[in-house]
């Protein structure tokens, strides 16, 4: 119930027509998260989606709040202690990171985009969908009758 509720109010902020509206239903989603992993604390989509909507909040404030920025890295490394092998928590955390970092400056921006990279990094390696590369060691699969 609280995670619905909480990802209704987070998907439904930037569609309102004034910030202070957008920045009051996002602080409502956090606090319908806070429920959700009150309830159940190994629920990653509720630490997941609060970090995305901090991230969200972070980047709304332009960078003002760096407590945000801490929170919402907290709750994306939650999500990821709980699902370690889920490559699109990976993905996503980085992908906040990378847009958080385009409105940072100086050292920030480039720890950011650091980050990011880190965190796209691992959800690639494990992504079923990636084949690995091969070292040049490896001897290359036989193409067929010449």
């Amino acid at each position: 119930h609280w995670l619905k509720w909480g990802n209704a109010l987070s998907v439904s902020a930037p569609g309102a027509k004034h910030p202070d509206l957008i920045i009051h239903r996002y602080n409502e989603a956090c606090a319908c998260f806070q429920h959700a992993v009150d309830l159940a604390p190994a629920h990653g989509q509720a630490w997941k989606n609060w970090g995305q909507t901090l991230f969200e909040l972070y980047r709304m404030q332009h960078c003002e709040d760096q407590q945000l920025l801490h929170q919402a890295n907290q709750k994306y490394q939650n999500a990821a202690l709980l699902s370690p092998d889920n490559a699109l928590i990976w993905q996503q955390w980085g992908d906040e990171l990378r847009q958080s970092a385009h409105i940072a400056t100086g050292d920030l921006k480039n720890s950011l985009m650091e980050e990011s990279i880190s965190k796209i990094s691992r959800g690639s390696e494990l992504n079923i969908g990636f084949a690995p590369i091969q070292s040049a060691e490896q001897p290359k699969a036989a193409s067929g009758p010449k």
